[in-house]
């Protein structure tokens, strides 16, 4: 998590970062830094990656989440941060 909000600290707007993860420790890590966050293409044998912007637009491409997952993100994501501190989760509705 540390290095995730240090990294968004120094993000310029409009940055972004790729993972091979999927895991939902990741992403709602991610998200709880404030970081706007969205499925990836696939990677190797894996079914998707992730991917986070400093701001969504520079999401606005991609494909997001099912309802379902989007809505657990958001619980993990609320848990591990601060007030107010989580960024969006990009769903394909």
């Amino acid at each position: 998590m540390d290095v995730f909000r240090a990294l968004r600290a120094l993000a310029a707007p409009g940055a972004r970062l790729a993972t091979y993860s999927a895991a939902t420790a990741v992403r709602a890590g991610l998200a709880a830094a404030g970081w706007d966050v969205a499925p990836g293409p696939r990677v190797g044998a894996k079914a998707q990656g992730t991917l986070a912007a400093a701001g969504a637009a520079a999401l606005a491409h991609v494909a997001g989440f099912d309802l379902r997952t989007a809505r657990r993100l958001e619980r993990r994501a609320q848990a591990l941060a601060p007030a107010g501190g989580v960024g969006s989760l990009r769903t394909s509705s």
